[in-house]
């Protein structure tokens, strides 16, 4: 019998499909890596020149190690490329699709229309600049509310042949203030564009006046519902002299200009935890390092018509830009309303606020040597003035968003000047602290403002103090 020969079998090749699928995945993980680097370098830059002054922090590390990795699996054997590339999908499938689930099911402060909805809250989507636009078309005449800190790259505005550094808003208008609750919050701006009843600015025996930022301004709560109106509705002839987004030298200016000619009785000089990085940014004002010297003044009590000039002419620069855009986008109106809303569900904002891990960077460690002149100044200028300084010390949201909270940043530091220059102290983390549950103190438990409820407690606090020290 003659024997066959079967010829060998030939190698048969791998289909190129699936190795080219995996290199385009595993290629396209490292392209996005290098991308979130830089990003991540642009955003923690902030103002230093040299964005790598600014360290590096986890979203660094992270996305190099990712670059390394993915990179490192390009060179790997087909059929464990492959096996990569199908496990990289389908992680980040189900990322994102958890973070489509959050979204829309368990919001973690992205969203206040799906926060008020999953709370049974009527929600009005309308932007600030949309309340405004319907006012109008009422007949009445509305304007946003203008703050100081807005001004601070122009370090003023043009009025004439000189610079003018407005401190208050609009005087004697229906003010838009802010959404953090369901409705936007309006007030009747005072003679002097604050945030208060008319007439307080003519009195000579007022009670307490109030320095601070946007707590002190109201937001974002109802007329009468901020502490000032809290005090007043304790008799008080209390008046706020905060505008939102200020800082210590902003406060400084307002202070010297407009609570000092009222001889207040008592000055209550609120603290929140970004003032450090607010004052880092208005140190570049020239004008306001002018406040530093007590016998400056723009004598803004006396300009107010050219103070209301000069705004209504900004906010209409502005209200022209905005139309020139289409309008004003935001995620608030709806649920996908906007690119805005879509880069927070790019960049997972809404999965990593529910998981806890994105923690905000810490503001400043320690205060600055002119941190503790600007608090000795108003010191001393308050008692020259007659009146008694109180320093009202404002936590934030995010100590108390976490189990096992850490102390404030550079609180210590903060209240350890104070004590150095024997001012009297209001911790209102003494009740948010022992609070059975302080996240109720904010709208919807955000990252936000204090609720009507918060800024009870804050003023019960700051009186049972003055009644303590006998002050009224």
């Amino acid at each position: 019998m003659k024997l066959r020969v079967l010829p060998l079998s030939r190698k048969v090749p791998r289909p190129r499909g699936p190795v080219l699928f995996a290199n385009a995945i595993l290629g396209g993980a490292v392209a996005f890596s290098v991308l979130v680097l830089i990003y991540s370098i642009a955003k923690s830059s902030g103002w230093v020149t040299d964005p790598w002054e600014a360290g590096i922090n986890r979203f660094h590390i992270v996305a190099m190690l990712g670059m390394l990795f993915f990179g490192a699996t390009l060179f790997l054997r087909e059929t464990w490329k492959i096996n990569f590339a199908l496990i990289t999908v389908s992680t980040g499938l189900a990322i994102y699709l958890a973070e489509i689930i959050v979204f829309v099911t368990l919001p973690a402060g992205g969203n206040m229309a799906l926060l008020a909805r999953h709370a049974g809250i009527p929600y009005d989507g309308r932007t600030k600049y949309q309340v405004i636009k319907d006012m109008r078309a009422r007949g009445v005449d509305a304007v946003p509310a203008v703050s100081p800190n807005l001004f601070l790259a122009t370090d003023g505005l043009n009025a004439g042949s000189q610079k003018l550094y407005p401190l208050g808003g609009i005087a004697n208008k229906t003010t838009v203030l802010c959404n953090e609750s369901g409705e936007h919050v309006i007030y009747q701006s005072d003679e002097h564009g604050f945030n208060n009843q008319r007439g307080l600015h003519k009195k000579k025996n007022i009670d307490v006046a109030l320095i601070g930022d946007s707590y002190v301004h109201g937001m974002c709560v109802t007329p009468g519902e901020d502490v000032a109106g809290r005090l007043r509705s304790e008799g008080l002839r209390a008046i706020s002299l905060g505008m939102r987004g200020s800082g210590p030298l902003i406060e400084l200016a307002i202070l010297s200009e407009y609570a000092l000619p009222l001889k207040p009785r008592v000055v209550l000089w609120f603290y929140f935890e970004n003032d450090l990085r607010d004052l880092a940014e208005e140190q570049s004002s020239a004008l306001l390092g002018r406040y530093m010297d007590r016998d400056f003044s723009q004598r803004l009590r006396d300009r107010q018509d050219e103070i209301d000039r000069v705004l209504v002419r900004q906010v209409r620069q502005w209200e022209t830009a905005i139309t020139d855009r289409g309008g004003e986008a935001t995620e608030e109106a709806g649920v996908f309303t906007g690119w805005k809303a879509v880069e927070k569900m790019f960049k997972l904002y809404h999965l990593r606020a529910r998981l806890g891990i994105d923690r905000p960077s810490p503001y400043h460690g320690a205060p600055s040597p002119l941190f503790r002149e600007i608090l000795l100044s108003a010191h001393a200028r308050i008692r020259e003035a007659g009146g008694r300084m109180y320093f009202v010390f404002l936590p934030e949201w995010y100590q108390y968003a976490k189990t096992g909270r850490q102390e404030f940043v550079g609180r210590d530091e903060v209240l350890s000047v104070i004590r150095g220059l024997s001012i009297p102290m209001v911790d209102f983390d003494q009740v948010l602290g022992s609070h059975s549950d302080p996240l109720s103190l904010f709208p919807f438990r955000r990252a936000a403002h204090y609720t009507s409820d918060g800024y009870r407690l804050l003023e019960e606090q700051i009186v049972m103090r003055l009644k303590k020290d006998g002050v009224f």
